[in-house]
C-alpha cells in the first residue's frame, strides 16, 4: 500500500480535495439535516457548533497526514463545499482493526445535491484512486438496507453484496438497524467479453439509440442525417432497416462492431466499434448504457476493442474526438496510452466548445504491453 494521502482529484463536475478550515462549519451543517445525517453518522455528534467545532478542528490538524483519505466536495459551478467523502479504516465482524490496506468507505451530500449524479462521480474518482494509485487490497462498507438510496449505488458502483446482514447504531436514531454488507476488490478486469450481434439482438442497439440518457452526449451537434434527434441526441434506428444494416456490416471487412456482454450474467452493457473514416483513419467509438457507467466497463471494454485492433486487424493506430470537459472520459484514454494529436473549435448547441482528438499509435499500444 502507498501512503499518498488525501491527493486533490478533479472530475467532469467536481474538484476533490484536503478538508480546510473554511469547510468545517459548511460540513457541520450539512450533518445538521437529518434525512443526511441518520444514516451517516455512527459517532458523537453535536448540534451546538461550539462545541462541536474543538473535534472537527482536531480532526483537520491531520487532513494533510500521508495515512488520512478525506476529501472535500467542492462543486465546480459554484465552487460550494457539498460533501464529504472519506476511506478510513476498517474494522472486522468483532470490531478489530483490520490491516491499513482493508479500508472502509463512507459519503455524504447535502440535500440540495442529492440525485443529481455527484455522489456517483465521487466515489467513482476516490474507487480509482484507492486501487489504481494507493493500491489498497479491499473496501469493506455496508449500507442500511432502510436506505435503498446507498445500497443501489453500492451495488452500481460494482461492490459485492456478501450476504451478510450487520447490526448498526447510526448516532441520531434511537434502535440499530440491519445493514447489508458490501466488498470490493481491484478485480476489474476479465469481468466483459464482446459479442457480434446476431440480427435477433438488434432490438439493444435500437433500445441504446433511443434512450435519452444514455444518449446525452450526443445532442446538440450541428449534424444532419436521417433520424438524428437534435434535442436528445437519440438515434431512429426502425426495424425495418435491421436486416440491410446486419448484411452490411457482415459484409464490411474494415468495420469492427460489438456488443458490450457482462459475463457474470450475459447482459448486454453497451456497444463499441471502429472503422476506416473517409481520412484514412480508424476511428472508434464506445457506448455504456446509462445504468452501467461509472464502475469501470468503458475502460475494460476499450482494452479488448484495443487488443482487437492492433493484433487482428493490425491497425497502426486508433482515434477519437470528443468534448474537452469530459475530463472522466480523457482520464479512461489516457489512462489507455492514448495522446491528444489535436485540439480544434465544435459547435454544440449553438455554442462553440473545444474538442480533443486523441490517438493511440501502435508504438505506444505495445509498449504499454510491456
Amino acid at each position: 500500500m502507498n501512503y499518498l494521502g488525501t491527493k486533490k482529484i478533479e472530475t467532469e463536475n467536481l474538484i476533490l480535495r484536503p478538508t480546510r478550515e473554511e469547510d468545517l462549519k459548511i460540513l457541520w451543517n450539512i450533518l445538521c439535516d437529518i434525512d443526511v445525517s441518520k444514516y451517516y453518522l455512527v459517532g458523537k455528534f453535536n448540534f451546538d457548533w461550539e462545541q462541536e467545532k474543538k473535534w472537527q478542528y482536531k480532526k483537520l490538524e491531520k487532513a494533510n497526514n500521508k495515512d488520512v483519505f478525506q476529501w472535500s466536495i467542492i462543486l465546480k459551478s459554484n465552487n460550494r463545499c457539498i460533501g464529504q467523502i472519506s476511506c478510513q479504516n476498517s474494522y472486522d465482524k468483532d470490531g478489530n482493526l483490520q490491516n491499513d490496506s482493508i479500508r472502509d468507505v463512507g459519503w455524504f451530500l447535502d440535500s440540495k445535491y442529492h440525485r443529481m449524479g455527484f455522489g456517483t462521480e465521487s466515489a467513482k474518482a476516490i474507487l480509482e484512486y484507492m486501487f489504481n494509485e494507493v493500491k489498497i487490497d479491499r473496501i469493506d462498507t455496508s449500507a442500511a438496507i432502510d436506505n435503498p438510496a446507498s445500497w443501489k449505488l453500492m451495488d452500481k458502483l460494482g461492490f459485492i453484496k456478501t450476504g451478510a446482514i450487520k447490526k448498526t447504531k447510526y448516532t441520531m436514531l434511537n434502535d440499530e438497524v440491519d445493514c447489508y454488507c458490501y466488498t470490493k476488490t481491484n478485480d476489474v478486469i476479465n469481468n466483459l467479453y464482446l459479442y457480434k450481434p446476431e440480427l435477433k439482438d438488434y432490438w439493444y442497439e435500437q433500445k441504446l439509440l433511443s434512450d435519452p440518457k444514455t444518449m446525452n452526449y450526443n445532442a446538440g451537434w450541428d449534424v444532419s442525417y436521417n433520424g438524428y434527434h437534435y434535442d436528445t441526441g437519440c438515434i431512429d434506428f426502425p426495424k425495418e432497416t435491421w436486416l440491410i444494416d446486419y448484411e452490411k456490416r457482415k459484409n464490411d471487412k474494415v468495420k469492427f462492431f460489438r456488443y458490450i456482454v457482462r459475463k457474470e450474467d450475459n447482459e448486454f452493457i453497451g456497444y463499441l466499434n471502429f472503422h476506416l473514416s473517409n481520412n484514412d483513419k480508424y476511428e472508434m467509438g464506445i457506448v455504456i448504457e446509462d445504468k452501467y457507467r461509472g464502475v469501470g466497463y468503458s475502460k475494460e471494454a476499450m482494452r479488448l476493442l484495443i487488443d482487437e485492433a492492433f493484433n487482428v486487424y493490425n491497425v497502426d493506430a486508433l482515434y477519437d474526438s470528443f468534448e474537452e470537459a469530459r475530463i472522466d472520459s480523457c482520464k479512461t484514454f489516457f489512462d489507455l496510452g492514448f495522446k491528444i494529436a489535436n485540439k480544434f473549435k465544435g459547435k454544440r448547441f449553438n455554442q462553440y466548445i473545444n474538442i480533443v482528438e486523441i490517438c493511440l499509435k501502435r508504438e505506444n499500444y505495445e509498449n504499454n504491453r510491456i
